[in-house]
This record gives C-alpha cells, structure tokens and sequence, in this order.
C-alpha cells in the first residue's frame, strides 16, 4: 500500500510539471537558508567544546570597581594568580597563562612579522590540541622551544616534517636561534584559542612580573570535577588579599591606586558567546548571542512561510483533485487512506527540495562565509546524531507543508465532487490568514 502511495503521487508530480517545479523550488530556497542559519548557529554554540577537560576548565576574570562605584570588567590577569591559586588553593588542579605578542621571524635570511603567543608548558596537557609530531610533555619545556602549527611549518618550510629545524627570533638588537619542538594540527574553527607560533612562557618579556594589579593575559585554571564554583572563587580573592596587600597598601599610598579588585571564574565553553568577559586580548572570534536568536528566529519563519506557500498552493489545486478524491472515495478508499496518500505525496516534494536544499547551500557556502566572517564546511553536519535530525526536519516540514491539505482534501464529499463541487471555501478564514501572514 505504501509503494502504491509513493508511485500515485511521483505521477501526479510528473502530470503537474509547473505546480511540482514552484512548489519544490520554493521549498528547497527556504531549507537552503535553515540550512545555512543552522551550520552558524550550530558552529556559535559548539565553540571550545572539543576539549576533553573544557568541562572543568575556567578563566580567570577580574571585577574592578572604583570609590565611586563605577565597575570595570575583563577576563585579564598578570602572572601571579595562576600559580598562586594553585599552590594555595585544593581544588584548582592545574594552571595555564597565554600571551600573544607580535615578533620578527628570520628563516633563510626572509623576514615575517609573525602573532605569537607564550603559553606554560603544560599548555598541551590541558588543551586538547592534538601534536602531529614531538611530545606533549615537553614541547614548550626548553626555553629555546617553539612549536609551530602545520599551516604556519608549511609557510615557514613547505612541509610539516620539520620537528628539529630551526628558525629565528628578533630579541632585542639580534636575532635568536628557537629549534621546532613539536608541530600541532591547525586550531579547529570553533575555537576561541587559535596559537598558530607557540614560545615558552618562561621566555615572555613580562616573565618576571610579580604585580597582582596589572592585567594583560589570559590566565585559564583546570579545576577538580568536584570543585564548588562559589567556594572557589571566595578562596581566590582570600588568597589575592593575603598575598596582594603589601603591594595593594602601596599602590594606595604611591599612586592613590583605590580599586577593589574581585576575581572570578568564566566556563572556558560559555567564553564565545559571553558579551562581558569577551574572548579577546590573544583569544578569537568574540560573539554575541543575540545574532544566534536573530537568525534561529529567522530560520523558523522561513521555513514557517515555505510551508504556509506549499498548504496555498496544494489548496489551489484542490479544483482538480476533486474529481480524482470522489472516485476514490465512491470505490471504498477510507478517509485515511487518503489522508496517507497526500502525506506521502508531501513527503516526496519534501525529499526531492532537501536534496535539492542541499545543493543551493553547497553551492552558497563559500558566499555565506564571507558574509559571516566564518569558514564553515558543510562536513560539519555529516554525523549521526544530525543525519537524524535532518531526517526529524523533513518529517516535521511534511507534516507541517501536507497535513492541513491532507486533511481538507480528504473530507470532500464524494457525490458533490463527482458532480463538481470542491466542497473548499475559498473565503477560509484559516485559508485568508496563511495568504495574509
């Protein structure tokens, strides 16, 4: 029965050529732009989520506010509360600062200025960035390190197979050989953190900064599972006002330095998206979430309208069904049975505007990332649990574009359809507001 539905209604497709063309290409120009919408709004949300501790790892902000109450508010910090919060405090596991800075590369007498970041040697062990060749383990451990990216060792060397070489930096009024330590794969797009030329920290120009009150890196605590947020954080700024009130009391005194400085801690998954603690000074890709609504709304509605056009134009040919539901129901075909044939004739347009839906945002990808400023692959959204949600979509969208005319078509009256009453009223009030809206 259900090949008999399928093969009835690829002949009233082929018999109504023009109605089938507008009703298909409608469809696939709405699926195309969900499409699209959703691989951006599925690449906003995913960001910093392939690391296997991003669960458990957080950066530090700071809370600046002066005697006047005016509240200043970064996710910078100097060198000393990583370490510090890890000596002191139980449930910070591990600690890791980033610093990025702009250098002079020399490779074979060409020059490059090249944005370089300074990282601790645990950088590897905390982020997930997979080493295409040298350990984690020690990959920043010798001053004289560096690691670089596979696109940045085949600009450098044309060729990633470089662990060994040497390049070198400008430090001062010379230039210092630095020897490739290890070559990392090409930070994914959905991360905040995108090291392309990675240094030692311990080499960093502001390595010796002691200052609690000075701001100017990313600094990132890998906490226990088990960790309390808010316990945390109050141990934090115990910590900060035992060790920082020397230096506190002198700023004071010296430069009238009156500040009160709170730390806090921002889930490195929810960094992307956060408009406060923005993912800047060295991170990537700062957003707001408001354009992930904007679109997510947009998307709706497209396809909303898509398939308000499709219920309009299946209505519209009702006229010429008539005849054909009449004979059917005279000869004993059920109302359900109906209902069944025009779903699975929906269903067939639907299948045949995904595919084609596909295609168009194959084809516009490249275009919607300029726009963007993204560079999303449409490999993106070939995994399992998005296949079934595509096959979801285009259950749902058949059901939303074929259940309503199902459900008119099959209640017309048999004897006034055989002698030519449709039985549908054009003055519908339901039928007036999908044309309306």
């Amino acid at each position: 029965m259900i090949k008999n539905y399928f093969l009835i209604a690829l002949r009233n497709l082929k018999r109504n050529k023009a109605f089938s063309a507008i009703n298909i290409i409608g469809l696939s120009l709405g699926l195309a732009c969900c499409m699209l919408i959703y691989l951006y709004t599925l690449d906003e949300v995913s960001y910093d989520r392939f690391h296997q501790k991003g669960p458990h790892i957080y950066r530090i902000t700071a809370n600046l506010t002066n005697p006047e109450g005016k509240l200043n508010q970064f996710g910078y910090t100097g060198m000393m509360p990583g370490p510090s919060f890890k000596k002191s405090i139980a449930e910070v596991e591990d600690y890791v600062r980033y610093q990025s800075e702009y250098l002079t590369v020399r490779v074979e007498q060409e020059l490059f200025d090249q944005e370089a970041a300074y990282a601790d040697e645990n950088f590897f062990r905390v982020f997930s960035f997979p080493l295409l060749s040298g350990s984690p383990a020690n990959a920043l451990s010798d001053p004289s390190s560096v690691v670089l990216t596979a696109r940045m060792a085949k600009k450098y060397f044309g060729s990633t197979n470089v662990l060994g070489k040497t390049l070198e930096l400008k430090t001062g009024n010379g230039f210092k050989p630095f020897q490739i330590s290890a070559v990392m794969q090409d930070a994914p797009q959905n991360s905040s953190i995108k090291p392309q030329f990675l240094l030692p920290m311990q080499i960093s120009p502001s390595g010796n900064d002691k200052n609690w009150a000075n701001f100017f890196l990313n600094s990132f605590l890998l906490l226990n599972p088990d960790a309390d947020l808010a316990k945390t954080e109050n141990l934090m700024n115990q910590v900060f006002m035992t060790e920082a009130a020397e230096e506190l009391a002198a700023n004071k005194r010296n430069f009238g330095f009156e500040e009160k400085i709170r730390f806090g801690l921002q889930l490195l998954e929810g960094m992307h998206l956060d408009t406060v603690f923005r993912a800047d000074n060295g991170l990537v890709d700062a957003s707001n979430p408001v354009y992930t609504y904007i679109l997510s709304g947009i998307a709706l509605l497209i396809l909303v309208i898509a398939c308000i056009n499709f219920v309009n134009l299946t209505l519209g040919q009702a006229l010429k069904r008539s005849r054909e539901i009449g004979i059917r129901k005279a000869m004993g075909s059920r109302r359900s049975q109906l209902i069944f044939q025009f779903l699975g004739e929906a269903l067939v347009l639907c299948s045949i505007a995904f595919l084609l839906a596909a295609a168009i945002a194959i084809v516009v990808l490249p275009y919607f990332n300029t726009l963007a400023n993204k560079a999303l692959s449409f490999s993106y959204l070939l995994n399992a649990k998005l296949i079934i949600g595509y096959l979801l979509l285009l259950l749902l969208t058949a059901m939303l574009a074929g259940f309503y005319p199902a459900l008119v078509l099959s209640g017309f009256n048999a004897v006034e359809t055989l002698y030519g009453k449709s039985g549908v009223s054009v003055k519908s009030l339901l039928a007036k507001g999908m044309v309306v809206f």
